[in-house]
């Protein structure tokens, strides 16, 4: 029976909460600072340091330290991290195996499996989580007020760094050792925030300017990357339920494209332009490839060369066959199967590409298929758990139900872009990725559990009898 406190008795001295360690709270302040500044910056903000000791390593090994001081830690007991863990204890054997038997370089091996080590985040998150909850506090979304301010403090560094890499890409102060610039734009990474704005703007927990400005910027990324678009359509698909007042704003913006369709003006971006047109081929390359082909046939180019360096692999990992491993983490795929980089210049270089634009390929080339296997069944045991902690009936607190869906669009967005481009392995996508698949660990275990009682301190708990005015548990 949950414990009811009588309204007409209290005790003043047992209303204080209490505090979470302080490095409990250190840990927090690191997880939430570099997922901002990946949020906001993007490569900027992840190539800094020392490589191959980015600032991503740094937090990592932060955190880790101080979650051991407060020397309680606890593992996801769902189906999802059972299988993640043994395929990251058979990626650290295969590593190993890489280094020592396949003389693969340390530096180019610890690159290769970047994007898996990068889920120790998932784990210190769920365990910070599971500490931050066991104080009483479950709150974990902030007020609207925090929102707006934290939204347009986002929107104005990606809007910046836009206007600067269009204007002055290449006048831009380098960031030492790494070649990146301090400011640095590219349309997958900046539209996982855009996509999580929107949604918070659809629940009514965004103001219209930042609901605006995130649209404007959300278009622009459109035109500029077709799997950008892809994502806006399943994110719509996912969690949009239109509202009578973002009807007429959508009728108000669809007459506005077509006013400047018809006035034909075009924008020069750092990839394509803004235009009609544009917004028009992407569309079609999605839903008639062919027809966009013979319009556009240098934007179909990078997909047929795609499709032929995937086409490699998977023979390749057919016939070897890549069972226990395939090429080893430290191998350069391009190099390994002719796919070359051609430059404006017309100089070709195989070792800029190194990826294969696709995470799963990515990790069959390298991993084999018992690595990618168990890659793939996590996420098919993750987001249908997810799905039903959203959209299923069992009572769960409308602020999980938040929390999940921004889990479910963030997901999906990143494999979407994840399967066309060098996303997921990249430690300014990656990191974020899977801080958010702590958060829904933490939130698949909330939803087993039955509505928790009104947080009552140690102190009221344990009280004389005499004291009958209240029932304890």
């Amino acid at each position: 029976m949950p414990a009811v406190i009588s309204p007409s008795f209290s005790l003043p001295f047992a209303a204080a909460r209490p505090t979470p360690s302080w490095h409990l709270r250190v840990t927090g302040f690191v997880m939430m600072v570099l997922l901002l500044g990946y949020l906001s910056f993007g490569k900027s903000f992840g190539y800094i340091g020392y490589y191959p000791i980015l600032i991503g390593e740094a937090g990592l090994c932060t955190a880790i330290f101080f979650l051991a001081m407060d020397q309680r830690l606890y593992f996801p007991r769902t189906l999802s991290a059972w299988l993640l863990f043994p395929m990251l204890l058979g990626m650290i054997a295969q590593a190993i195996y890489s280094v020592t038997y396949l003389q693969q370089q340390v530096v180019e091996v610890g690159r290769g499996i970047a994007p898996f080590y990068y889920a120790a985040f998932a784990f210190c998150t769920f365990v910070f989580l599971t500490r931050y909850r066991r104080f009483g506090y479950s709150n974990l979304i902030p007020s609207q007020k925090a929102i707006d301010q934290i939204a347009t403090m986002v929107l104005g560094i990606q809007t910046l760094s836009l206007i600067a890499s269009t204007i002055g890409g290449n006048y831009l102060p380098i960031i030492p050792h790494t070649g990146v610039p301090i400011l640095y734009y590219k349309p997958g990474d900046a539209s996982m925030v855009l996509l999580v704005l929107l949604l918070l703007a659809s629940k009514g927990k965004l103001n219209t300017f930042n609901a605006s400005w995130a649209v404007l910027m959300l278009l622009i990324a459109c035109a500029e990357s077709r799997s950008v678009l892809l994502c806006t359509i399943a994110a719509a698909f996912i969690s949009w339920r239109p509202k009578p007042r973002q009807l007429i704003a959508i009728t108000v913006l669809v007459v506005f494209g077509v006013a400047v369709a018809l006035s034909g003006v075009t924008v020069k971006l750092n990839y394509r332009e803004i235009s009609a047109e544009r917004y028009l081929l992407n569309v079609m390359s999605i839903f008639n490839p062919e027809k966009a082909a013979e319009i556009d046939p240098q934007g179909q180019g990078t997909k047929r060369w795609r499709v032929m360096w995937w086409t490699k692999i998977f023979d390749n990992a057919v016939e070897t066959p890549y069972i226990f491993i395939g090429a080893g983490w430290g191998e350069n795929l391009a190099v390994q199967y002719g796919i070359y980089h051609i430059s404006s210049a017309g100089w070709q270089d195989a070792a800029l590409l190194r990826n294969p634009h696709n995470i799963f390929f990515s990790t069959l080339g390298r991993g084999g298929w018992i690595v990618t296997g168990l890659w793939c069944l996590f996420y098919l045991t993750f987001l249908p758990r997810l799905f039903i902690a959203r959209f299923g009936r069992r009572s769960t607190s409308p602020e999980w139900k938040l929390l999940a869906e921004i889990c479910i669009v963030f997901t999906v967005a990143a494999l979407i872009n994840g399967g066309t481009d060098v996303f997921l392995e990249s430690p300014q996508n990656s990191i974020p990725h899977w801080i958010v698949i702590g958060l829904g660990w933490r939130l698949l275990l909330e939803t087993r559990r039955k509505p928790s009682p009104v947080y009552i301190p140690q102190q009221i708990r344990y009280v004389p009898r005499r004291l009958s005015p209240i029932l304890v548990r």
